[in-house]
């Protein structure tokens, strides 16, 4: 039944956006402020005060004005407008629905009963007599003022009354059911103002409607549509036809040198433009050492992904002063988008289950990031050059930071010295030395939750539990047995009360992992907050420091990719865990445990070990098992065919 304008409750519907209003401002607010008295983020940057760094830190500064209205982001006052505008609004309708006037009473239940001074079941000739009594009383010819409205409406109401009461089925369905025209349909009330179906208001509802569904609802989605993808970190901003390019490209074997020419291909960089002297950048290949030369024929002859491809190795042989002022802000704008694509990369190395592009693609963020190769590690120093470097080697026997963390302080100083370096630069590379992860310790255990926890079977679940310590130092790798198994078997060969003992160590041992587990989730949050930076001077933005940890099966040549989790910052210790399935067949398996930073080169660890699988000999009970109930059936089945067959033939016969 469609609502006709008396349905509508407009009582009901001030209360009804009250609560509406409600709804809205008071979760906006609380989450709003929520953001404010959150942690403020700890940058950990390095002290260096060499040129490079000061001209870069003067560049990214943002400048500062008097108006207070600097200290607040378009978004922040658009949000605190939107919440003052909310509060204002329910306030506002509070204020309404107070002081609004009540509504007229309603009239009176008609009672014939109560109008002629009866009670219910009263006889006719009773009726008829307090009908009379009270005609004489309120007939108009009778009255005084026979023009009094109130005397005759009360004489109608008479009339009524003795009509319904003198008229059997009038009366009938009076008393059973309220009405004298017997039962009435059931009335719903809609809690919406009535002016929502008046005529002259459709124009002005229907274009409400058309707004809040085509731009409103829209706008909403899109708005927490970017806000989750901000908070995923997983998530990677890149076009659909540059992931479908490195689908296509990317190989088992993949290594840098293929990377960097995939990387320059990519469809976000065909909108450098293109400038009269871009035809220069071909110098660049001949200042590239011959080692790290680039291959004669081109993979990708697109103009872009050319001179996109030149300008990443500019930034990876650090031939920045070789191209003119515009080619560097080309430049620029490709190395501000190496992360997201990069990170693209990962992606698809993870899809694909192949460690060795992964890991390579990484230490080709390292090289981007520090503006130089693998085997250049000591000029992420400042003042270091690669005579200097050269020098360290044959002198020190120093030929990446690592190492030249070993030899005592006064002798580094020393060597710097006689390099003819000043005490503020010796301070400036001290300082940088101890901002960086010289201290990184890795240590891993592995666990298996399984009837016998002293073996693992084929197809068993592994947990890969590692913990990263910055200053810390690395531990050897364990086999840590399931707790809860062990504990049960100890228990079984020893008596009732150190049964019991067993039992509680089991309980304390598995409430320590999920201990673990709670505290990997703090860290993660403490991460957001502490943020560290990388120094990269010769990066055109500030970088953060991260760590990713890859495990991968070396049962092939080029290996499977098992797992991989993005850590973040470490600013202590990060305790985090890797899942992945045992082989299917027994034999000794072979394992590779990666922990690459994606800022520094030189400080990645890998860490070989090796699983002895068994096989599970439940699964292979029960699979002989099916084999054999198959069998027997595939048997049953032909002697009825055989069986059927011979009484056909009987009875051809």
């Amino acid at each position: 039944m469609k609502p006709t304008e008396e349905q509508y409750n407009d009582a009901a519907s001030d209360y009804f956006v009250m609560v509406l209003l409600s709804l809205a401002a008071i979760p906006s607010t609380y989450f709003f402020i929520r953001s404010r008295l959150a942690k403020p983020v700890v940058p950990h940057e390095t002290s260096c005060k060499c040129s490079i760094c000061k001209d870069k830190a003067t560049s990214t500064e943002k400048p500062t004005t008097s108006t207070p209205s600097s200290s607040y982001s378009v978004g922040t006052i658009i949000q605190i407008s939107v919440i003052v505008l909310l509060w204002a609004l329910l306030f506002a309708q509070i204020i309404y629905v107070a002081t609004k006037p009540e509504a007229p009473p309603a009239e009176p239940v008609f009672d014939p009963y109560v109008i002629l001074g009866l009670e219910m079941g009263a006889p006719e000739d009773l009726i008829k007599q307090a009908y009379r009594n009270l005609s004489k009383t309120y007939h108009p010819d009778r009255f005084p003022d026979p023009n009094n409205d109130e005397v005759q409406n009360r004489y109608i109401k008479i009339v009524k009354a003795y009509n319904t009461l003198t008229d059997e089925i009038v009366r009938t369905n009076w008393e059973k059911y309220g009405n004298p025209d017997g039962p009435r349909a059931t009335s719903v009330g809609i809690a919406l103002p009535s002016w929502l179906v008046k005529k002259d208001n459709n124009a002005a509802v229907l274009g409400i409607y058309m707004i809040a569904l085509i731009v409103l609802l829209p706008t909403a989605v899109g708005l927490w549509w970017k806000s989750f993808k901000a908070i995923d970190t997983s998530s990677v901003k890149v076009k659909n036809s540059t992931m479908r390019l490195f689908y296509q490209t990317m190989d088992e074997a993949a290594k840098l040198k293929n990377l960097t020419e995939i990387l320059g291909a990519s469809e976000e960089y065909a909108s450098i433009p293109a400038r009269d002297g871009d035809a220069e950048l071909e110098k660049i290949a001949k200042l590239i050492p011959t080692v790290h030369a680039m291959k004669k024929t081109r993979r990708f002859n697109a103009p872009y992904a050319v001179k996109a491809h030149m300008l990443i190795y500019a930034q990876l042989c650090r031939l920045q002063g070789e191209i003119k002022a515009k080619h560097q802000e080309d430049l620029n704008d490709v190395l501000k988008q190496v992360r997201n694509l990069i990170g693209g990369m990962a992606t698809i190395a993870s899809m694909k289950y192949f460690p060795l592009p992964l890991v390579e693609a990484l230490q080709l963020l390292q090289s981007l990031t520090q503006s130089c190769w693998k085997e250049q590690s000591m000029l992420q120093l400042p003042y270091i050059t690669d005579n200097m470097a050269y020098d360290a080697n044959k002198k020190l026997h120093a030929n990446d930071i690592l190492t030249l963390c070993t030899i005592p302080q006064p002798k580094r100083k020393e060597f710097f010295l006689a390099n003819k370096l000043t005490e503020q630069q010796i301070e400036d590379i001290e300082a940088v030395i101890t901002h960086m992860p010289v201290t990184m310790g890795l240590s891993y255990d592995c666990s298996v939750q399984g009837e016998e926890p002293d073996k693992i079977v084929t197809g068993a679940i592994i947990t890969l539990n590692f913990t990263i310590t910055r200053g810390g130092a690395d531990v050897d790798f364990k086999w840590n047995k399931d707790p809860k198994k062990t504990a049960s078997k100890e228990a079984d060969s020893k008596n009732s009360g150190s049964a019991v003992d067993a039992a509680k160590e089991a309980e304390d041992q598995l409430a320590e992992q999920k201990a673990r587990v709670k505290k990997m989730k703090e860290q993660q949050k403490d991460n957001e907050l502490k943020k560290r930076y990388v120094h990269a001077p010769l990066f055109p933005e500030k970088r953060e420091e991260c760590w990713w940890v890859v495990v991968q099966d070396n049962k092939s040549n080029f290996g499977k990719l098992l797992g991989i989790v993005k850590v973040g910052n470490v600013d202590s210790v990060y305790e985090g865990l890797l899942q992945f399935k045992a082989p299917d067949e027994e034999g000794t398996a072979s394992y590779t445990l990666h922990l690459v930073c994606d800022g520094y080169l030189g400080f990645d660890k890998k860490k070989d070990f090796k699983l002895r699988i068994q096989k599970d000999e439940e699964a292979e009970r029960l699979r002989r098992e099916e084999e054999q109930r198959k069998k027997k059936k595939l048997q049953q089945k032909k002697e009825e065919e055989d069986s059927d067959s011979e009484e056909e033939d009987e009875e051809d016969e």
